[in-house]
């Protein structure tokens, strides 16, 4: 999963601006490092969870596709608590609503680990999502404002660095703590250091002036969010009710399309709009957004689908697992530093191309696992992903803002995270419903040639499937559900790899407009 997208200017400098009492007092403030460790907390929260999945779904006595609600809910509520943030400081206060916010986001993290049942620890992750979605947002205005011109550059970096390694390394500290513990401690362990972030913050920012003038959609933003959440739900509990043959996703169904009617007609009939439709006039943005729903759900399904294949095919512990995330997050971030520099000097297609290819290999490498795999076929296909979300990433987000206008930028930062975080989600969602559909059919399709009459069960090494026996129907039902198993995981890679190479067509085909006044070939 690549870093959360740093949030456009105008997002909320419309609500900071000007901000009256910030000191700028450089590196040393300790303003900065407090907004900074609350930053680096909410970094941890959003992938700390990922390779904790199969010591939970054992724990909890669930299957993978209900496992997986507690990264997939948590990306819905993480995009729904950023829209309302500029308007919640601006009314309340940025210092105000920082410290509200990492006081429940801290209660969230706690109750997570100390909940009994999945809908316990769903229900406070999503909390925790939603509750950590502004300190975010307010994190980086805080640290925009803090610093002058000159000095901006540097504090950016810092941040950056802080959320980076956050979201690179939470797989690994879960892992550790979950191998030491278990996972309850995971969440624990951000309970104290968002306390202290709480604590300086309180202590270190200084009180800024509401407004309450600003004005904000909430009948927009309540209807969008409910066709998101109507939505998420049917698709995440689709599979195992039978999808419309269950009443209850019809309802889901039936309350996002009338949600969804009442969005529209507001859209078109109110002067006060969640978000100014206007925007999808830019080209580069349109296209941006096809390949931000791409990248979004290949970002995230690696990481959901890798700890249990890796758990159930090799029998790797929890602590090696997370050593395969660390080894990625490492790979993307100095791929990062190296595109940077280059990414808006020529036409980003060429490069989004780059990392759609290499992710289709690490795609096939990984298709063709078995039981017999070492090391090098475990960390070799992270290369190619980290690299691969890397080239694709950086020109993407490039071609996002490159020709948007400075009063469009809120509004094309808020469709950009909404767009991301829902079609993330909905994509593993998908993606799980069909494994799930998968495993079910292979364990048919492998069980029928299981027979008395097969005569290739009486050779030698078969003489443990001996159908004569409960020993042997017990490892005939263990062979056929790692088989399944086997083939369902090789599916969705086959899967993902298409659709990374089915990208190519539309970087070849849709042109890019590069920006006024910039140097290099292009339309």
């Amino acid at each position: 999963m690549p870093p959360p997208a740093p949030v456009a200017g105008g997002a909320i400098r419309r609500c900071f601006d000007p901000l009256p009492g910030m000191s700028t007092k450089g590196l040393a403030d300790p303003g900065f490092w407090s907004v900074t460790l609350g930053a680096w907390c909410y970094g941890l929260s959003l992938t700390i969870a990922t390779a904790l999945l199969p010591q939970m779904q054992g724990d909890l006595s669930v299957g993978l596709d209900q496992v997986t609600w507690v990264v997939t809910s948590a990306v819905v509520a993480s995009a729904l608590g950023i829209p309302p943030t500029p308007w919640l400081a601006a009314r309340f206060g940025a210092k105000n609503l920082l410290v509200v916010s990492l006081l429940l986001f801290t209660f969230s993290s706690a109750m997570i680990g100390g909940s009994g049942t999945l809908g316990e620890v769903v229900f406070w992750r999503i909390c925790q999502a939603f509750f950590g979605a502004p300190i975010f947002v307010l994190s980086q205005s805080v640290t925009i404002d803090l610093f002058p011109d000159e000095r901006r550059g540097r504090a950016m970096a810092v941040w950056s660095v802080a959320l980076t390694t956050g979201w690179t390394f939470g797989p690994t500290i879960g892992a550790y703590l979950a191998d030491w513990y278990d996972w309850r401690a995971s969440f624990f362990v951000i309970t104290p250091l968002s306390i202290l972030a709480t604590i300086s913050c309180a202590v270190c920012l200084d009180r800024v002036e509401e407004d309450k003038g600003l004005d904000f959609d909430w009948i927009g933003f309540t209807t969008l969010s409910l066709v998101l959440l109507a939505t998420q739900m049917a698709l995440n509990r689709g599979q195992r009710l039978d999808w419309l043959e269950s009443g209850e996703i019809v309802g889901w169904l039936a309350l996002a399309a009338l949600a969804l009617s009442i969005y529209v007609g507001h859209a078109f009939t109110s002067r006060r709009r969640f978000i100014r439709w206007e925007v999808m006039r830019d080209w580069n943005l349109c296209f941006g957004l096809l390949l931000t729903c791409l990248l979004a759900v290949l970002s995230l399904a690696p990481m959901v689908l890798i700890p249990p294949m890796l758990e159930s095919l090799k029998g790797l512990e929890v602590i090696t697992i997370g050593l395969v995330f660390v080894f990625r997050g490492t790979v993307q971030i100095v791929a990062m530093l190296l595109i940077g520099p280059v990414v808006g000097r020529g036409d980003p297609r060429w490069l989004c191309a780059l990392g759609f290819l290499s992710f289709a290999i690490g795609c096939r490498i990984v298709a063709g696992y078995s039981p017999d795999i070492g090391l090098r076929d475990i960390y070799l296909p992270q290369v190619y992903f980290g690299v691969g979300i890397a080239l694709m990433w950086m020109p993407v987000f490039h071609m996002l803002y490159a020709t948007v206008g400075a009063e469009l930028r809120n509004d094309a930062a808020t469709l950009v995270s909404l767009t991301y975080n829902v079609v993330s989600s909905a994509g593993v969602a998908l993606i799980v419903a069909l494994f799930s559909r998968s495993l079910q059919i292979n364990t048919a399709e492998l069980g029928a040639h299981v027979y008395h009459a097969n005569e290739r069960l009486l050779f030698p090494e078969y003489a443990l499937f001996d159908l004569g026996k409960r020993t042997g129907l017990a490892s005939v039902q263990a062979e056929i559900g790692q088989q399944a198993l086997a083939i369902g995981y090789a599916n969705m890679f086959w899967l993902m790899m298409w659709v990374s190479l089915a990208a190519l067509p539309l970087l070849v085909l849709l042109p890019y407009r590069r920006p006024p006044g910039a140097r290099g070939p292009g339309p």
